[in-house]
């Protein structure tokens, strides 16, 4: 008798195909997910690197805006003594 029928006789009418079968999507899910967790990962990284990245530039955009509305409201300001 071979293997694969004495495995089956000793299982009691279980199929070493079926078992088979499910080892292989076992393993496929594994593998599945460890990609799943790649794919995560550089999604975090690469999101918090472009974050990163431009904070400086937004940083510099609100400071410039600031300093604006401050000199326009500063410059209205001396418009209405003028006027007054």
């Amino acid at each position: 008798m071979r293997h694969c029928e004495r495995a089956h006789a000793a299982r009691g009418g279980a199929s070493v195909h079926f078992l088979l079968v499910e080892e292989f999507f076992l393993h496929l899910w594994d593998e599945l997910d460890d990609l799943a967790g790649i794919a995560r990962h550089l999604a975090a990284s690469t999101a918090a690197e472009a974050v990163a990245a431009v904070a400086p530039l937004i940083a510099a955009a609100s400071g410039a805006l600031l300093a604006g509305a401050t000199t326009l409201l500063l410059a209205h300001r001396q418009l209405l003594r003028i006027f007054a």
